[in-house]
């Protein structure tokens, strides 16, 4: 447990230091917007297709996506056009996606 615990932590640093930049329901808008399977993805960032699906579940736990996954795939989708963003226009915008002009 206390392995675990100390896991747990230094993930949450990590993740919160390197500001992993996309949330789960962002990396399936992005996968959807590109009518992209998860296997193509999974190939395109040099991943498994598991990997792609716990990104886009966000699978807690030592099991997880690492950040530097996460950036990897967010790679991907950013290179064919689609744009990240924290929150949108208004008080109520949150996070999301869109293609680029």
């Amino acid at each position: 447990m206390y392995l675990y615990s100390v896991w747990v932590f230094v993930n949450t640093v990590y993740r919160n230091k390197y500001e992993v930049s996309v949330i789960p329901a962002q990396a399936r808008a992005a996968r959807a917007i590109l009518k992209l399977g998860v296997r193509e993805v999974a190939e395109l960032a040099k991943v498994t297709a598991n990997t792609v699906s716990r990104v886009e579940q966000d699978e807690a736990g030592p099991r997880g996506p690492q950040p530097v996954t996460v950036e990897a795939i967010k790679r991907v989708y950013e290179d064919r056009g689609v744009i990240f963003f924290e929150s949108g226009p208004g008080p109520d915008g949150g996070p999301g996606v869109r293609l680029a002009r």
